[in-house]
């Protein structure tokens, strides 16, 4: 059995435990809330390329020209990821086009152009940027 003084002193010990398993959590909060911006930032900028790629195909398809695909592509890349400034893109009308937009993230568009002869041209597109 404890005496008068040994419960005296260990008064207020819960309210340390509670304050360290609160920070914890709040850790573990920040770091769920993070991780799920991330991987939602990576499905938005996966359909945006995949929509680009497509969108240059298309373009392609009805007017057989390189240059008007890649800013097709472009242009729906900049819609899809709400970029408002205009792109600033090297390569139009080659097998390859770089864009890079004006943003703080830096966004950063790459299209390729395959052209297997009776096989088609196929586009592919891939993008980067940083999350904030």
């Amino acid at each position: 059995m404890m005496s008068q003084s040994q419960r005296w002193s260990q008064r207020g010990q819960a309210i340390v435990l509670v304050g360290f398993i609160l920070v914890v959590l709040l850790g573990f909060l920040g770091l769920a809330l993070d991780s799920c911006r991330a991987y939602l930032d990576k499905r938005e900028l996966q359909a945006s390329v995949d929509a680009a790629a497509l969108s240059a195909a298309y373009k392609y398809m009805n007017t057989s020209d390189y240059t008007q695909a890649e800013q097709a592509a472009a242009a729906l890349y900049a819609n899809n990821e709400r970029l408002y400034a205009p792109p600033s893109c090297t390569g139009y009308g080659s097998l390859s086009a770089t864009c890079s937009f004006g943003d703080p993230s830096g966004h950063i568009l790459t299209i390729n152009v395959a052209d297997h002869s009776i096989a088609g041209v196929s586009f592919t597109t891939t993008a980067s940027h940083s999350i904030p």
